[in-house]
Order: structure tokens, then sequence, then C-alpha cells
């Protein structure tokens, strides 16, 4: 599609490509209306019935506040990106130091056992306690 993206029109009304139909006609809506039905809006070929005195195919944007902009968010991501860094080093840091100190079995979060799994561990323990004791017996 060659439509440009913008036409302006002999009474001063600026008017933006929206959408485009089956066929490939683009269709354009006032400049400013964010939701227009199809129906509502104007082909190139309607438009230049109330004359056309331009057109572009790309909208302008100005350098000078784009730069000044990109650069402060550049500054603001790498000035994120130095605290995420050191945030993710404390981690790691704080990582090693629970991974010395504390053992699997002291873990309380990879050992927390449902009610079910007590109540199956009580039962072994009781079923076991006699020869346990009968163990200890021998060795003595």
């Amino acid at each position: 599609m060659n439509a440009p993206l913008v036409l302006n029109t002999r009474d001063g009304m600026c008017w933006l490509r929206r959408a485009v139909t089956r066929d490939g006609a683009a269709l354009y809506a006032p400049e400013g209306v964010c939701a227009c039905p199809e129906f509502v809006m104007a082909t190139q070929a309607e438009l230049a019935e109330h004359g056309i005195v331009g057109s572009a195919d790309v909208l302008p944007v100005p350098a000078a506040e784009t730069h000044a902009a990109l650069e402060d968010t550049l500054g603001t991501l790498l000035a994120q990106h130095t605290e995420l860094e050191a945030l993710r080093a404390r981690v790691a840091e704080l990582e090693g130091e629970h991974a010395t100190s504390r053992t699997v079995d002291e873990d309380p979060i990879a050992y927390t056992l449902t009610p079910k799994a007590l109540d199956v561990a009580d039962r072994l323990t009781a079923l076991l306690a006699p020869t346990q004791v009968q163990r200890l017996d021998g060795d003595a």
C-alpha cells in the first residue's frame, strides 16, 4: 500500500490513516479521533474531493527533544543496571552464606511435612522402634 500516513485538506483538517479496507484502500480519520468506526472514515479519493493540500508518509519527530529524552532514559537505565548488579551480587553472597551455614536437614522449607506425612512418619517410628531397641541391645 502506497497511501500516505497523513493527509491535509484545504479546509485545514489533518487526517491520519487509521485502517485499511479488504481491497487495500486506506481509511482516514480526523487527527485526535482515536476510535472511529470504519463506515465514518474517509478514503483518499473522498478526501481528494475536498482538496488535498499536503501529505506525509512519516510523522515528524523533533530530533533534539528525542535525543535528550533518550540520554535521560539511558542514564536512568544505566543507574538501574548498576543497582541491579549490586543486588544480584548481594543475593549470591547471601546464598553462599546460606549454603555453608545451614545443612539441608535444618532447612524448614525443604522439610515441611503435611499432616498426612507426619502421621505416616509417626506410624513408621512406632513400627521400627522395637527393632531399634533390639539392635542397640545387641551392640552392647
